[in-house]
């Protein structure tokens, strides 16, 4: 318990960090101002809820209920961390405030984290309801969203409950934890 309250204060450091370094971005186009949005959170937040298995070259039986993906999104205060992981390997991590780590599918162990994330996410599919909106969870709060190949499921679960060790979402939840360590680890070594 004590490990899971350091690393959550290691990581809302970092994103407070990060959340200071993000700036509108402004282009100048034949005398016109373009205002550009330099922070492509919503527009990678939203890719991820649209894949959909063809896109990953996937192909199920129609009989079963097959986890593919999951996309956790993280209430921390003041942003939300999404951590998007495929069973191809595929996974990112996308801060609301606007930093972001794609690419992952190129090192071993983001690749192996998001295949583990998602394979344990199948186990927690029973104890999630058909999802009618990919809203954001509620303050304090992680919502698990995931994907199969019959529809989107969705199951929320508050902070205090993450970090009761007992609580079995507390597994998945570090999990997907898991995935920001390894680009921590990887972006910490550049």
């Amino acid at each position: 318990m004590r490990q899971l309250s350091i690393f959550l204060i290691i990581i809302l450091c970092q994103i407070q960090i990060a959340a200071q370094d993000i700036k509108q971005d402004s282009t100048i186009t034949k005398n016109k101002k373009i205002v550009v949005d330099s922070n492509p959170y919503l527009t990678y937040r939203n890719l991820a809820f649209s894949v959909k298995p063809s896109d990953l070259q996937l192909d199920f039986q129609s009989d079963q209920s097959v986890v593919y993906g999951v996309i956790m999104d993280w209430d921390i205060g003041k942003t939300v961390v999404t951590v998007v992981a495929y069973n191809t390997g595929d996974a990112s991590v996308y801060l609301r405030s606007g930093q972001m780590y794609i690419g992952g599918y190129a090192h071993n162990s983001i690749r192996d984290a998001a295949v583990d994330f998602v394979k344990s996410a199948q186990l927690f599919l029973k104890n999630s309801e058909i999802a009618s909106d990919d809203s954001f969870p509620d303050k304090g709060c992680v919502k698990f969203y995931f994907k199969t190949n019959i529809g989107t499921f969705v199951h929320q679960v508050s902070d205090q409950a993450i970090n009761d060790m007992d609580n079995t979402w507390t597994k998945l939840f570090l999990k997907g934890n898991q995935i920001i360590t390894e680009y921590r680890l990887i972006t910490d070594n550049k």
